[in-house]
């Protein structure tokens, strides 16, 4: 591994890694503020190694980028990333861009990237004794989660807002997940999770406490790098709920350059339905 620690964001603490760190204890109790983690690496060793690295692995999936992630070794989860980027020509002509290209996150096993993130979580939950996970999703990352915990044998504790669809929620039913329907909105539906994940002793999916979920994440920007020859798109957009994807797809590309892969970060822009 080349990990060298974890940096708080808020206040700029740094920690020993241990597979179970969750928030900032510095920060603890700072109100609306917890305090996240950052996975550090020894980028100065990964310059001009890392692409040998990665293709010595003989992988396609996500750890395929095992040097630059938190975890010693692959688990056997349900095979994620290695998805195509697409070329969308007539698209691009519509809004009159030179080329635009498409990263299709629907190959993955629940199809979308939240599979990304949790490929990681399982792989640090088996590692480290868990038999339980939750998270709080409006929708896709509980059926992520959900999918790989009924294929893993783990059990599953998603907490959903109280507008949950119905097509979301067959979806959990059917991968046999335990349901807690919030009387509340989103943010209600976390802080229950958060307090049932404490009681009960259950591992963490919720991606903007765990430090280690943005990192399955930022995969599909090292994807994207080798993709086009280690050349950085001007543009990237994507969608955002809470900008954690936003933000590990800008971290994926900040380590490319750190090992010297790419001499720039494309602009990222994140984009928000107006329904939410």
């Amino acid at each position: 591994m080349f990990v060298t620690g974890l940096k708080c964001f808020k206040c700029g603490t740094t920690y020993e890694m241990t597979p179970t760190a969750y928030t900032c204890p510095a920060c603890a109790g700072t109100p609306g503020d917890d305090g996240i983690l950052d996975v550090q690496y020894d980028y100065h060793a990964l310059s001009n190694i890392f692409p040998d690295l990665i293709k010595k692995s003989g992988r396609y999936d996500v750890f395929r980028f095992l040097p630059l992630l938190p975890i010693s070794e692959p688990t056997n989860v349900l095979p994620v990333g290695g998805t195509p980027l697409v070329a969308a020509p007539r698209l691009a002509a519509r809004l009159g861009l030179k080329s635009l290209l498409l990263k299709d996150e629907t190959r993955n096993p629940t199809r979308c990237l939240k599979d990304r993130a949790t490929a990681i979580a399982v792989t640090l939950a088996t590692a480290n004794g868990y038999r339980d996970m939750y998270c709080a999703s409006a929708g896709n990352a509980a059926i992520s989660l959900a999918g790989f915990c009924a294929n893993h044998g783990l059990g599953c504790h998603v907490f959903v807002p109280s507008e949950a669809s119905q097509t979301r929620l067959n979806w959990l039913r059917r991968y046999g997940a335990d349901i807690h329907v919030s009387t509340g909105n989103y943010d209600q539906a976390y802080d229950e999770a958060e307090r049932a994940g404490a009681e009960n002793g259950w591992y963490s999916r919720n991606c903007a406490f765990n430090p280690f979920l943005v990192e399955g994440k930022k995969t599909v920007a090292f994807e994207m790098g080798e993709q086009l020859g280690w050349q950085a798109p001007d543009l990237i957009v994507a969608p955002v709920g809470d900008g954690c994807t936003l933000g590990a797809i800008g971290k994926g590309f900040r380590e490319l350059e750190a090992v010297g892969l790419t001499d720039e970060i494309p602009q990222l822009i994140g984009i928000q339905s107006e329904a939410i």
